[in-house]
Formats: structure tokens, C-alpha cells, sequence
């Protein structure tokens, strides 16, 4: 119908006012190429779309990944958590630093110098260790999460702003809260081009 080819000055007003909302909120973008989803079947269904079950690496995991032998790949989370355990374990540490790169994967190897500090620390408790292990994890191996992927209308001209709208709308709102009965928002995928509309949680 030709009412839903056309988009009234209105619609567009509130379109591109969403878009600057989401183009304000740039840090919890994320790139889709960094979440694997190993089981396409879904955990979920509901009101627009389906929930996922993913991994979100890091910038540089993968490559961090290739440079470890194969033969120690399987053995390496046994060796952090040894390593995080056993304080006398420095010049493990000082080992395990030197396959990380730097360059490109910048980031990771501040990540990584980062939870190295963490865990020199001889003061540490039993439940920051276990902290500090689970980022050495989510550094090598990425973050189990849970993908929202909803179903955008494009077709529709009329539907689809309607649907960009709210759908900003909720990630505004949940990128707002902050409270610890509250699951914390990870970040989101949006390809218009695509119909890409993500929701990325914990």
C-alpha cells in the first residue's frame, strides 16, 4: 500500500531522533563477527524474536588461540587455574606473556598485563583469584552470553520505523540500569542493511 512506501516527515523526525540516540550509545555496539553461535537451535522464543546461547571473544582472542601449540591448546585452562592457585607461579606467568602479541591485539595484551598484575598480588583472597581466573577465561576462550536476536519488519516501511524505535528505546532503557537484581547489559548488533537487531546479555 502506498502508505507504507512513503515515510511522513513525522516518522523520519522520530527515526533520525533514534538514531542519535543509538549513535550515542557507540561503547556497547559490538561487531557480530565477534559472537559465535555454535547451536543455531533456540533456547527461546517471544514477542519478536528468539534467544541464542553465543560466545563473545575479544578483539585478537583467535589470534591468541593460533599461537598456542596445539597439543598444549586443551591443557591451557588447567594451567591458568593452576597458575592463579599457586603464587610461586611467576615465572609461569612470564612465560604465558610472551605469546601474547602485541600491535594489532593491543587491547588483549593490556587485558592480559592487567590480570597478570591482579594475580602477582600476595594479598589476594580466595574469591579474587577466582575472579581473576575468569577473566584470564573470558581473555582466551570469550564470554558465554545470551543473544536476543529480534526480527526486524523491513519490508514494511511504516512497521520498520516503528520497530527501530522501540527497539532503541529498550536498549536505552536497559543500558541505563544499574542495580545487582538487574542482568547487566553486554551491548547490541544493528545492521539495518541486514535486519540485523541484537541484544546481547549475560
Amino acid at each position: 500500500m502506498a502508505h507504507n512506501m512513503v515515510r511522513q516527515p513525522a516518522e523520519a523526525h522520530h527515526e533520525n531522533k533514534a538514531r542519535d540516540i543509538l549513535d550515542g550509545m557507540s561503547r556497547y555496539r559490538l561487531d557480530p563477527t565477534s559472537i559465535e553461535t555454535a547451536d543455531p537451535t533456540p533456547r527461546a522464543r517471544g514477542g519478536q524474536g528468539v534467544v541464542l546461547i553465543g560466545t563473545l571473544t575479544q578483539p585478537g582472542t583467535l589470534r591468541i588461540l593460533q599461537l598456542v601449540p596445539k597439543k598444549f591448546e586443551k591443557l591451557l585452562p588447567k594451567f591458568l587455574e593452576k597458575f592463579i592457585c599457586d603464587e610461586s607461579n611467576e615465572m609461569q606467568l612470564e612465560a604465558l606473556e610472551k605469546i601474547i602479541p602485541s600491535g594489532p591485539d593491543e587491547l588483549v595484551f593490556e587485558a592480559f598485563k592487567r590480570l597478570s598484575s591482579e594475580a602477582r598480588k600476595k594479598d589476594m583472597t580466595g574469591k579474587l583469584k577466582e575472579l581473576v581466573f575468569e577473566g584470564f577465561q573470558e581473555l582466551f576462550f570469550g564470554k558465554k552470553v545470551a543473544v536476543k536476536e529480534l526480527e526486524w519488519p523491513r519490508n514494511d516501511t511504516e512497521e520498520s520505523a516503528r520497530f527501530f524505535k522501540s527497539f532503541v528505546n529498550e536498549l536505552s532503557l536497559m543500558a541505563s540500569l544499574s542495580h545487582p537484581n538487574i542482568i547487566k547489559f553486554i551491548g547490541f548488533v544493528e545492521d539495518t542493511k541486514k535486519g540485523d537487531a541484537w541484544i546481547v546479555l549475560p
